[in-house]
């Protein structure tokens, strides 16, 4: 083989890591506009959406859905990074494509991280292959718009820029992945133990030292200065255990066989057996770095919300990206493995992971997409593209929670029942809420859309709506349209 074959061949790795992540980025934003536009996105990126559409246009981002300052709702700052692309005009379109683009970005980092590590250009593509191959990206990437996976290329960046010993690089991307969300906190705590044990003593104490700092000011300084949802959080991760994580802890130490059934079902122990899987298990190559993970897990894996234990949601994107960082900082150690049977192993759960591609698409499909049956019962994406129609611009209005993202662009957007019914997770008092309540001019109710919070919002609503002086304008298979006497 000549210098330029041999030159060409080593530069073929990086070559499929960017064509494999353009491919991704396009697959993922085909889905999450197809998603959006048949009507299946939903609260949380409604909330986003509102945000920064209020930043752009100056106003204050107060989120009218959950009663709760947008910093105040999550320590996520690093989020106004993005208004820009409201003020030029972008909106949630922009948004879903910008995030599929930076998980995208992801791949690469990981195949440098390889690299740094020591390992060859084929064996450092084996991560990155395999973090744009998981259906897991993929579905939780398609999860509406969340922190983690718009932090994930700067979390990734910041190690990266760790192991080059470039530390004002790591301090600046650390600090901005720290700020799209108060947990990323954590992340960087365990970190701080990772370098420790690989040596680098005050360089480990340094870095969860000032994580530890970040994330104390975060919960007991800058959320409460802006209506903190802390303990909202906190009681939904509680559950029947009491109110608070003090609450969980204390009912651990006194129930421990419980607490052990709690955390070894099968359907945890099924999480996270695949969160391995899909990394080809090369995460076990780097038990330390494991470490990352760490806090993500224990917090799904310990929470009372049914959601965190379904791997369909953002909540285990931290753990993926953390196992995956761990798969890339390890996959050097493939070459020093003479075990036939280890390696044919390996060789096995990473050619699985590599071909599991095809199932996420096609899960990505179901979730983007309405079937027969439901488009005949209830009208799909075009009664509710019509009822919307009667919708005029900048106006409170209250909406079903799938019809929000596409009514988010004002200062007041409710999620029904809101403000008309109080919900325990709401912000705001009774009396705040009634007041909102009489400036609400349209309703859009979808029957078929019960919100966990009060699944009986299609039967009280209609005849609430009547006594609070509104009337039915239009029928769209389930979705009816409200607005109020003074409105028409």
């Amino acid at each position: 083989m000549s210098w330029k074959d041999r030159a060409a061949w080593e530069r073929l790795p990086l070559l499929i890591v960017w064509s494999a992540a353009i491919g991704y980025a396009g697959v993922a934003s085909y889905f999450s506009l197809l998603k959006h536009d048949n009507y299946f996105s939903s609260f949380d990126l409604a909330n986003f959406d509102q945000a920064l559409w209020l930043v752009a246009h100056g106003h204050e981002p107060f989120i009218t859905q959950h009663g709760r300052h947008f910093l105040g709702d999550h320590f996520s700052p690093s989020m106004f990074l993005l208004a820009p692309i409201y003020v030029f005009g972008g909106g949630v379109g922009a948004l879903l494509v910008l995030q599929s683009m930076l998980v995208a970005l992801t791949a690469p980092l990981l195949f440098a991280l390889g690299r740094v590590r020591g390992a060859s250009e084929w064996l450092a593509l084996l991560p990155a292959a395999l973090w744009l191959a998981s259906p897991l990206t993929l579905t939780q990437n398609l999860d509406d718009v969340h922190h983690a996976p718009i932090a994930a290329p700067f979390i990734v960046g910041s190690i990266l820029a760790l192991l080059h010993n470039r530390l004002l690089l790591f301090a600046v991307a650390g600090l901005i992945a720290c700020s799209f969300k108060e947990d990323i906190s954590l992340t960087y705590i365990m970190l701080g133990v990772v370098v420790l044990l690989e040596g680098r003593r005050r360089l480990g104490i340094a870095i969860a030292s000032a994580a530890t700092c970040v994330f104390a000011f975060v919960v007991f300084v800058f959320l409460p200065l802006f209506n903190n949802s802390l303990d909202s959080f906190a009681k939904r991760f509680a559950g029947e255990r009491g109110d608070s994580v003090a609450d969980v802890a204390l009912w651990i130490v006194r129930n421990p066989i419980a607490a052990l059934g709690d955390l070894a079902t099968f359907q945890n122990l099924f999480v996270v057996a695949a969160l391995v899987v899909t990394t080809g298990c090369l995460c076990l190559l780097s038990p330390r770095w494991m470490l990352l993970a760490v806090p993500a897990l224990a917090h799904n894996l310990l929470s009372a919300l049914p959601e965190q234990h379904m791997l369909r949601f953002h909540y285990w994107f931290p753990v993926m990206l953390a196992l995956s960082l761990a798969g890339a900082v390890g996959v050097s150690r493939l070459s020093l493995i003479r075990l036939p049977a280890t390696r044919r192993v390996l060789a096995v759960t990473v050619s699985v992971g590599l071909a599991l591609f095809p199932v996420g698409v096609v899960y990505a499909g179901t979730l983007s997409t309405w079937s027969q049956d439901a488009t005949r019962n209830v009208g799909g994406a075009e009664a509710r593209r019509a009822a919307l129609e009667l919708i005029p611009d900048g106006i409170p209005v209250a909406a079903s929670v799938r019809l929000t993202p596409h009514l988010s662009q004002r200062t007041e957007i409710y999620t029904l029942p809101v403000p008309f019914v109080a919900v325990d997770y709401y912000g705001l008092t009774v009396g705040q809420l009634r007041q909102r309540a009489h400036r609400v001019s349209y309703v859009v109710l979808d029957t078929m859309d019960r919100p966990k919070e009060f699944r009986a919002t299609a039967e009280v609503l209609p005849p609430l709506l009547a006594r609070s002086g509104f009337r039915e304008i239009g029928r769209f298979g389930s979705v009816r349209v409200y607005a109020r006497a003074r409105s028409t």
